[in-house]
Formats: structure tokens, C-alpha cells, sequence
């Protein structure tokens, strides 16, 4: 079909497929030949960029590119959000700039993105939806990491009482397990103040 939108979707396809397996290199040639087709057959602003845009992000983030992932995000975000879309590709880009924020040590920024993530998933599927998993882990994660424990209860506990899928095992895990480093961090801080007085 030549340098058609078609081909450009099955590459962001293949791109994807390459990405699960973590070949971040070969699934970033197929993104950026996908976005170049998409450039040029498409009108700016596109909606059909975003799942490019997200994979591309994500492959970024695999190579360790991580300023230049947070950056293609930022596009992908931009463009969804003034195309008032409601794809799920939106949250979970918020989301995996969050995680890109908490690997570069900038918990303020995530913490932004893992609250605007929380606040389009439920608005797409309800305060029990098992995407809430992820946002949550990780604010509650960036808390605890810079020693604001009691704030990370809440969240955490949140997510402790989401019923998540198969697919989300890690996540409930993750959230059990930094309710517990929470709960216990601020155990021991209300010890140190009560032996304090």
C-alpha cells in the first residue's frame, strides 16, 4: 500500500509487539518510520499519533532515554489533551511519565502526573477500576521515598482495596508492600516523637 497510514498502524503494531519483548531498539526504528509516515499523510494534530507517540515514549524509556521518553510524552499528552480525547492513552501516559519522573528522582513531577493519571482513570472507569492500581502504587511509592509516609497511607490503602485482574498481581503486591514500609515508617516516627516528650 506504500507510505500509507495503514502501513504506518501495522508498524506501530509490530513496534508494540518488539516493546513487550523489550527490544526497545528495533521497536523504536518501527516508531519513528510509523511517525514519519504519520507526519506526512496525516493533518497535525492527529489523533492516530498518540499510540505512536506512547510507544515510541515507552521504547525511549527501554534504552534509557529518559529526558528525550518524558519529552515524547509531554507530545503525546499535549495532543490528546487538546483534542479533548478520552483514550485510555492518555492516563497512561500521564502515568508513564510519573514512572520516568520517579527514575530521574523528580517525585514532585510524578507525584503531578501519578494525580492527573488517578483522576482520568476514574473518569473513564469508576472509582474501582484496577488502572487506579498504577497511579497509586506510585504515588504512594514517591511518598514514602521522601519521607512523607503518612500521606502515602491513603493512597496505598487505596489500592490494597482495588480488586485487580490477573494481569495486575504485581501491582496489589507492590501496594501491599509499600502500605507496609509506610505504616511502619510512620510507627516509628510517632515512637521517636512519644519518647521525645
Amino acid at each position: 500500500s506504500g507510505e500509507s497510514p495503514r502501513l504506518a498502524s501495522d508498524l506501530v503494531s509490530i513496534a508494540t509487539t518488539l516493546g513487550d519483548e523489550l527490544a526497545g531498539g528495533d521497536a523504536l526504528a518501527n516508531y519513528d518510520r510509523a511517525l514519519r509516515i504519520f507526519h506526512v499523510q496525516l493533518r497535525p494534530g492527529d489523533v492516530q499519533l498518540s499510540a505512536a507517540l506512547v510507544g515510541r515514549a515507552m521504547a525511549l524509556g527501554h534504552v534509557d532515554r529518559l529526558d528525550e521518553a518524558r519529552a515524547v510524552y509531554g507530545e503525546a499528552i499535549g495532543l490528546l489533551e487538546r483534542a479533548g480525547a478520552t483514550t485510555r492513552n492518555l492516563p497512561i501516559a500521564y502515568f508513564n511519565r510519573g514512572e520516568l519522573s520517579t527514575r530521574l528522582g523528580r517525585c514532585p513531577d510524578a507525584l503531578a502526573d501519578y494525580a492527573r493519571a488517578t483522576e482520568r482513570f476514574i473518569a473513564q472507569g469508576g472509582t474501582t477500576t484496577s488502572y487506579l492500581l498504577y497511579p497509586l502504587v506510585g504515588q504512594g511509592r514517591c511518598l514514602v521515598r521522601t519521607r512523607r509516609a503518612a500521606a502515602a497511607i491513603a493512597p496505598l490503602e487505596r489500592a490494597v482495596a482495588i480488586q485487580g485482574n490477573e494481569g495486575d498481581a504485581l501491582q496489589a503486591a507492590l501496594a501491599q508492600v509499600w502500605l507496609g514500609r509506610a505504616l511502619r515508617s510512620e510507627e516509628r516516627r510517632v515512637g521517636k516523637e512519644c519518647r521525645s516528650r
